[in-house]
């Protein structure tokens, strides 16, 4: 007779029960007149600090835990890496709201604000690529490089998905800090490889 699976045990609506890659942070915003708290990660450079700062913004129904290898990569390239869970996702709370790219592009903006944090490289990935591109245009001087990233190159495990890794050097469509509708290239940018799947992880841009 088989016997049957272990049932995994419940993560809560804010994800309390899964254990992210980093120490997570809290901050205090009001949006749409509601108060509630941010997540966020922010990880300083593991190796020779390089003096910039990254932002990862991740793609919908997930959360910043699955940029694990992504940040590896980066603090040990000597990046400062700045990771939110938007209003909304992962370990913030789930409020009542209107939701939009400006809204948070805005509470990102906040983030950075609150932490210090002048001109980033912002990089998102999937639907999180037009939070990047909605934070570029908000903010054009405070961006050096914006990187949106559509097909996936690394891991995405964690507590919303059970896919296996895929193997996929990353190219990106990139531009300068002030035309991100008409300034697009096409464009392959320094990577380094991690030992998970064999794939490849951005270690810088040129802006």
């Amino acid at each position: 007779m088989l016997s049957m699976p272990t049932p995994l045990p419940a993560l809560g609506i804010c994800l309390e029960e899964y254990e992210y890659p980093y120490p997570v942070q809290f901050l205090p915003i009001s949006t749409d007149l509601q108060p509630v708290t941010m997540a966020y990660m922010d990880i300083p450079p593991s190796a020779e600090p390089n003096g910039k700062t990254v932002v990862l913004i991740y793609g919908k129904a997930f959360g910043c835990y699955y940029f694990r290898n992504v940040i590896e990569a980066l603090t040990g390239a000597g990046y400062r890496v700045v990771a939110p869970d938007q209003i909304g996702w992962g370990k913030s709370p789930k409020p009542d709201i209107h939701y939009s790219f400006q809204l948070l592009a805005a509470n990102t903006a906040a983030l950075l604000d609150h932490l210090g944090v002048g001109r980033v490289a912002v990089l998102g990935h999937s639907t999180g690529g037009m939070t990047a591109a909605r934070f570029t245009l908000m903010n054009p001087d405070r961006v050096t490089t914006w990187s949106w990233r559509i097909r996936s190159a690394w891991s995405t495990t964690g507590p919303a998905s059970r896919r296996s890794p895929r193997k996929r050097c990353m190219t990106t469509n990139c531009t300068g800090p002030t035309r991100p509708r008409s300034g697009a290239t096409s464009r392959r940018i320094s990577c380094i490889p991690t030992r998970r799947s064999g794939s490849r992880w951005p270690t810088s841009w040129s802006g």
